[in-house]
């Protein structure tokens, strides 16, 4: 895979990890085995722009491996980046409302659609291709957030 061989090639490429690890979320590899991705592509650039999205991917996958409280943790922390823009938020949103955050959860959908009226579930699947079991968990908890 031409991840793999940029990461051997440069393993200082912060980008590779997220890449590698949000491929490997949607591609049916077990989620577990991609958790460390996001975490070193933090280690490696910790003040990197796009840091929200290294946080929603390592909480996406925490969910999907049952750890809720480091998945809630995670989706916090990507919410409240300066940089997360409405899709990162709306991810976020439904991890919140997924790990038990439903009030919170909620005001960020709120916030979602003052910023994207309209936005809903068919605008994240145009972006993250979620398939099977993985997007019937999330449309469920978009649909739940009025999305």
């Amino acid at each position: 895979m031409a991840l793999r061989r940029s990461i051997s090639l440069n393993p200082s490429f912060a980008s590779a990890y997220y890449s590698l690890g949000w491929t490997m979320s949607h591609d049916g590899t077990p989620t577990p085995d991609a958790i460390p991705l996001p975490q070193k592509a933090r280690r490696l650039s910790p003040f990197d722009p796009i840091r929200y999205a290294f946080d929603l991917l390592e909480s996406d996958l925490c969910f999907f491996s049952g750890d809720l409280e480091n998945a809630r943790r995670l989706a916090r922390d990507a919410a409240r980046d300066p940089n997360a823009h409405h899709q990162a938020q709306a991810i976020a949103s439904w991890l919140l409302h997924a790990t038990g955050a439903e009030t919170e959860a909620h005001e960020l959908a709120a916030e979602v659609r003052r910023k994207r009226p309209g936005y809903g579930f068919s605008d994240y699947c145009a972006a993250v291709p979620a398939k099977g079991l993985k997007r019937g968990t999330i449309e469920k908890h978009f649909r739940a957030l009025g999305y």
